[in-house]
């Protein structure tokens, strides 16, 4: 009785410890990436920013002129109120003056229009062209990061620059897992052209592997 006990526990311990096996056989294997530093750091995304950064200035200007002008319209309907206030001038002088004054302070008023109207038309399409870009290279990024995580057999790979809600880091503590950043900018700085902008090396999220 006592054999068969020992046999039947023996077989029960094999069985155990098979299927733990099977169980870490089976375990997903984990990896993260720093989307934001991969993002932050491609050579298109530094152009971009360069572009962005040419554009608002050529834009910048455009607004002082149009600043200007509205100053100087400004200037002039000061002017004509202040040669209104003549005692001296004739009722056919004080009502072209008037006539002036009109036709100024509608000048004006179209040219606040005007620079009202740059300024919103040009941050929103500065708003919609980073937005668009961003999809755009997201989408190029979350490629090359597949491709690695699947030559590496990797079956999750999470963003190691995400935040939550509360704006507090999503991952707080890693061990053993294999962080795939460096290489996945590798890769990417594979079709990096000779003229394009140089981008800061990427960073390792602590605690992760190689």
């Amino acid at each position: 009785m006592k054999i068969m006990t020992k046999t039947t526990l023996a077989i029960a311990l094999a069985g155990l410890f098979a299927v733990a096996a099977q169980a870490q056989t089976n375990a997903p294997k984990i990896g993260i990436v720093n989307m934001a530093t991969l993002f932050d750091n491609h050579y298109e995304t530094v152009a971009q920013k360069a572009q962005l950064e040419a554009d608002m200035q050529a834009a910048e200007k455009e607004l002082q002129t149009l600043n200007q002008q509205g100053q100087a319209l400004v200037e002039e309907v000061r002017k004509i109120q202040e040669s209104a206030k003549n005692p001296a001038l004739a009722d056919s002088a004080k009502q072209k003056l008037e006539a002036d004054f009109q036709v100024k302070v509608q000048a004006l008023q179209a040219k606040q229009q005007e620079v009202n109207n740059f300024r919103a038309t040009t941050q929103r399409a500065v708003q919609e062209r980073t937005a668009s870009f961003r999809q755009l290279l997201v989408g190029k990024i979350n490629e090359i990061v597949k491709t690695v995580a699947s030559g590496k057999g990797l079956n999750i790979v999470f963003d190691a620059s995400g935040n939550s809600f509360n704006l507090m880091p999503t991952l707080v503590y890693t061990n053993g897992v294999v962080d795939i950043t460096g290489e996945v900018q590798a890769l990417i700085n594979k079709d990096k052209p000779a003229d394009a902008p140089s981008a800061a090396p990427s960073v390792t999220f602590p605690g992760a592997k190689k």
